[in-house]
């Protein structure tokens, strides 16, 4: 008997990307700057001021539309980006549980960046996106005008 240890051949194999998918495993970050400047020069989507926007990314994960859980160290796919003033911005981190901050604004984040993704190569049909999936009603006006006044 040999007291060599045999390695299987498939130990090191490369999953594909489907089989990551499929065993619910990381799965390789799409990032693209272009597309994070892109949405950072768009207005804001909450507030729709312009000029003073970043890109702010989708944190939960919801497997329904595709979007996989992220740890903490780890960052989603620019694919879940929206545009968001800076201010408002901090207070998205601030306020948790994230989708219950979105829903509070009446957008569902995660349609809207499907939408936006997939109009990526029309930026004049992404900033007509963005100004239909902004909040209308008077409530969500004071509550933008309490948060830009905060900072």
């Amino acid at each position: 008997m040999s007291d060599r240890l045999v390695r299987p051949a498939a130990a090191f194999s490369v999953l594909s990307r489907k089989t990551y998918q499929r065993r619910g495993l990381r799965s390789p970050r799409k990032k693209s700057l272009t597309y994070s400047q892109l949405i950072a020069s768009l207005p804001c989507i909450v507030s729709g001021v312009e000029g003073q926007t970043q890109a702010a990314h989708i944190r939960y994960a919801e497997y329904d539309a595709g979007k996989r859980e992220t740890g903490m160290a780890e960052r989603p796919s620019d694919m879940w980006v929206l545009p968001l003033h800076w201010k408002i911005h901090l207070d998205q981190h601030r306020k948790p549980p994230e989708r219950d901050w979105w829903l509070s604004w009446g957008i569902e984040p995660l349609e809207a960046c499907k939408r936006l993704w997939e109009a990526r190569d029309r930026p004049q049909w992404m900033a007509e996106i963005v100004y239909f999936k902004a909040p209308r009603r008077r409530e969500h006006f004071e509550r933008i005008a309490e948060i830009l006044k905060e900072w």
